[in-house]
């Protein structure tokens, strides 16, 4: 039997509250036009969220970010190096810090503070945490 991909296996794990709404998929080409804006290229297993459907999964306990919505609030972060890439919904983001690894490590970024903080060693295990 074929291993299942880990992103895939994520997105099947447990109930769905899975909108079906294709306008909120972004395409290939937004996530690259998006990277390039930032200069940043994602991690693969965002890419490969994005591309399976999964920010139309409502089923985390945080609201994962589209790329369009990535570049909007950058802009709410002081620290350049942070790319925020998920919200609590009460002004603190996950994020990425701007770097070369292809799989970087998740940080949360504090609003009241600005302190960025390390959660999760990548984007994949931290989905696998915020999975209600």
């Amino acid at each position: 039997m074929a291993e299942q991909h880990p992103i895939m296996e994520i997105l099947h794990s447990g109930a769905s509250l899975r909108i079906l709404d294709p306008q909120r998929e972004p395409l290939t080409a937004e996530v690259r036009r998006i990277e390039k804006r930032l200069q940043f290229t994602f991690p693969e297993s965002y890419r490969d969220f994005v591309a399976f459907g999964g920010l139309n999964e409502l089923a985390f306990s945080n609201a994962i970010l589209s790329p369009i919505e990535i570049l909007k609030e950058k802009s709410r972060i002081a620290d350049r190096d942070l790319i925020p890439f998920a919200s609590n919904g009460f002004g603190d983001f996950y994020c990425w810090r701007q770097n070369d690894q292809p799989e970087p490590p998740v940080y949360f970024w504090d609003h009241d503070g600005g302190n960025a903080t390390p959660v999760t060693g990548s984007f994949t295990e931290w989905l696998r945490a915020s999975k209600r």
